[in-house]
């Protein structure tokens, strides 16, 4: 019945898990791999299979798994994923021509202040216009900074529950 199982996996994990289970019949190392499945029917599914080896007296004495079809899961992380590259995809388009609008408004503002440098109403005006410019321009780095940040990957190390556990 294993083999039979196993034969609805797709041909190239088909190793994976074969060698997976030997190990883990062997040595009762667990696993959790993530493998392609086609159904009985022809439907082609992500499958998480996980394996629990029972060991007695340093052998292994059972092997539990589970199954579970994970398609409609992936499916929305790489929807997300999308998503996410996108928006970051936006994020930098709108940062980039922020500035380049913010340059333009600071300049023709320089140029207005060096044509009308006497004209003390102006002055006050343009000097208020300079500085919203001005704060503009660094939120609009900051929300870029920002967005670079945030989609920095975290130095994350795995470890390994079993042997956590019975330490």
């Amino acid at each position: 019945p294993l083999d039979e199982a196993i034969s609805f996996y797709h041909p190239d994990d088909i190793p994976i898990l074969e060698s997976a289970l030997q190990e883990a019949m062997t040595t009762g190392k667990p696993f959790d791999l993530e493998l392609r499945f086609s159904s009985s029917k022809g439907n082609e599914i992500l499958t998480r299979v996980i394996c629990s080896p029972l060991m007695k007296d340093g052998k292994v004495v059972k092997v539990y798994g589970t199954f579970q079809d994970i398609t409609l899961q992936k499916e929305a992380e790489n929807e997300i994923q999308k998503a996410k590259e996108e928006v970051e995809f936006f994020m930098d388009l709108l940062g980039h021509d922020l500035g380049n609008i913010h340059q333009g408004v600071a300049g023709s503002l320089q140029l207005l202040d060096r044509k009308l440098e006497k004209e003390m109403g102006v002055q006050r005006i343009l000097k208020l216009a300079k500085e919203s410019v001005q704060n503009a321009t660094e939120l609009t780095k900051e929300v870029v900074l920002l967005s670079k940040l945030r989609h920095e990957e975290p130095d994350l190390q795995g470890i390994a529950l079993t042997e956590t556990i019975n330490k």
